[in-house]
């Protein structure tokens, strides 16, 4: 099921006016950020209809109730909880609300460490799959 236009809006908002000219450090926004996660889950839950408003309990009703396949649900689920994952981080690590991942490569390597990875390398290649699953279950199920 395709949820309708309405939402169409608010998708392409997330992905524009980004002026590092890639969507890849804004964590929120931009296609195949959690904004976008957020407003798939919110549509499908407006066309099944789904009243739960926790995103990762939404996920799950909604696979229950077959508007979200159950790998679908089970790739939003764990990308979205890797990108708010990355987002306590850099928001413990700078004490303020941060919207955007570290550009220089000192920050960056400190960051990843932060999560973990041992390498930059190895931080991007989930954080990379994390927004295209975002972004490939986004056409999936609203784009017309």
């Amino acid at each position: 099921p395709r949820a309708g236009g309405h939402v169409q809006a608010l998708l392409v908002r997330c992905g524009t006016g980004r002026v590092l000219g890639t969507d890849f450090f804004y964590l929120p926004s931009g296609f195949g950020g959690m904004l976008v996660a957020e407003s798939l889950v919110q549509a499908l839950r407006w066309v099944n209809p789904v009243w739960e408003p926790n995103f990762l309990h939404a996920v799950e009703k909604l696979a229950q109730r077959k508007g979200l396949a159950k790998c679908d649900a089970e790739n939003l689920r764990d990308a979205y909880s890797f990108l708010r994952a990355c987002e306590s981080v850099l928001r413990r690590w700078q004490l303020r609300s941060v919207s955007t991942l570290p550009v220089t490569y000192e920050e960056e390597v400190r960051f990843a460490r932060r999560l973990k990875f041992a390498r930059i390398e190895d931080f991007r290649a989930p954080y990379g799959r994390a927004r295209e699953t975002i972004r490939l279950l986004r056409t999936r199920y609203l784009v017309e």
